[in-house]
């Protein structure tokens, strides 16, 4: 058994673990033109096949929307997504 003095670091997966992702993914969706649940339904089957969550774009024929500026602090402020990049 570890002793607390041997425990150096904890780390966390943002991604779904500390912060809930469909609001990020329903942006992305919008911006890409493809509906919402497109692309959630498309997310899981990359994610199943064990494959790259960035593949989605390429099997759905349109490009990679651009990164939104700020987005892990956005998310772990609460803030609206779509507000959050209006004001920029």
């Amino acid at each position: 058994m570890l002793a607390p003095d041997d425990i150096r670091c904890v780390v966390f997966d943002i991604g779904e673990t500390l912060v809930d992702e469909s609001r990020m993914w329903a942006l992305m969706a919008d911006r890409a033109g493809v509906p919402r649940f497109t692309v959630m339904g498309m997310l899981g089957a990359v994610i199943e096949r064990g494959e790259d969550h960035r593949a989605v774009w390429p099997l759905l024929g349109v490009p990679a929307p651009a990164p939104i500026a700020g987005l892990v602090a956005i998310l772990a402020r609460g803030e609206d997504i779509a507000r959050s990049e209006a004001r920029r």
